[in-house]
């Protein structure tokens, strides 16, 4: 089909655009899959990412160091991401809001598109807290993914 993803593996995040397809990989490789219009699907290089977000027609990731990178259509500024530091929380928007906005370690909002006044947008105080869970439950859904696929490996050998 148009969005193949039946080859990926070792995935631990997927996100979804317009017609494309994101995968974050547990080595911090991101693969994308389907319309490439727009150039959303130009992630090979990317590397060291623990987040993805899709748009309708761009994809953004969110680095280790807190550095973030977008490709694709950029008609609203929603790629403009190259001098956001210190992020620890992306997301987008679609078609009709086709804005990325992202979280500083500080709880302060940024966004890509200039329009959007998200001035004094604070969404928590303590990161330390909010960091921990977040590696808590990455770390619950490696297990699960892992549990996962010893289950239907081990299926797959009996059924042998």
């Amino acid at each position: 089909g148009k969005n193949d993803v039946s080859a990926w593996r070792d995935i631990v995040a997927v996100a979804a655009g317009y017609n494309h397809t994101v995968s974050l990989k547990s080595d911090g490789t991101v693969l994308a899959e389907g319309s490439n219009f727009e150039k959303q699907c130009d992630v090979s290089d990317w590397n060291d990412v623990v987040s993805v977000a899709a748009g309708a027609y761009h994809t953004v990731g969110l680095k280790e160091d807190g550095t973030v990178v977008a490709t694709g259509s950029n008609n609203v500024g929603q790629c403009n991401v190259s001098d956001w530091k210190d992020i620890v929380a992306i997301a987008s928007g679609t078609t009709y809001i086709p804005v990325v906005a992202g979280v500083r370690s500080d709880g302060i909002v940024v966004v890509g598109d200039d329009k959007v006044d998200v001035s004094g947008w604070k969404l928590f105080d303590n990161f330390e807290n909010l960091k921990e869970e977040r590696k808590i439950k990455t770390e619950e859904k490696r297990l699960e993914i892992e549990k996962n696929f010893k289950r239907k490996y081990e299926k797959m050998k009996k059924d042998e």
